[in-house]
């Protein structure tokens, strides 16, 4: 069960829909391959540069069930904020489980969003089924991707880029990742950010 394409804003382990999920996505979007933001793939706020806070519905984690503003909230603690577009939900899956207990052990109140940029109610609804409950610690939200914030937060919604991974320490960006799970070692070097940010407070 696939969405049409469409753009998809973060966030993730493999549900049983039909014999699988290996080629459901969500925004439906594909593209070139990447790891670390390199200058051929870039998407997201640069290093150094302040988050943003923006409203966005929780379908996991301690906030389930509200629009609750991540920055506003969580922003001066340590984080990570994942904006999914088209990524297959076996994947997101994947890094979503692997944020969840990445935060789960934090030590400073590590937080992790993972952040689905929806077209339509089809996509809305999607992200309910697929991801709905199935985190304690991860928030998985939606957002629509004609938001405001999303071209604040320079993000890429062309076909060649899937996720935006951004990490921060006290409000300001650390860290940035693109395509996670394309390059091997991408998805460990985006938890292993996670954990500086995490260690320094």
């Amino acid at each position: 069960m696939n969405l049409k394409n469409a753009s998809f804003f973060v966030a993730v382990v493999a549900l049983a829909m039909t014999g699988g999920v290996g080629a459901a996505t969500m925004g439906g979007r594909h593209g070139a391959d990447a790891g670390v933001a390199t200058a051929a793939t870039k998407s997201g706020l640069p290093v150094g540069e302040r988050m943003l806070a923006f409203e966005t519905k929780h379908v996991t984690g301690p906030d389930n069930g509200t629009d609750t503003c991540p920055i506003c909230k969580y922003g001066t603690l340590p984080g990570v904020m994942v904006f999914v577009h088209g990524e297959d939900n076996e994947r997101v899956l994947d890094i979503a489980t692997k944020l969840d207990k990445t935060v789960a052990d934090s030590k400073k109140d590590l937080h992790a969003f993972v952040v689905v940029l929806t077209d339509d109610k089809e996509d809305e609804d999607m992200v309910r089924s697929v991801y709905g409950d199935k985190f304690k610690h991860v928030a998985v939200t939606y957002l629509p991707a004609t938001d405001s914030v999303i071209k604040a937060y320079k993000v890429d919604l062309s076909p060649k880029t899937r996720t935006t991974a951004l990490v921060y320490r006290k409000m300001k960006v650390t860290e940035s990742f693109v395509n996670l799970g394309d390059k091997k070692g991408s998805v460990e070097a985006l938890l292993a950010a996670a954990k500086r940010v995490d260690a320094a407070g």
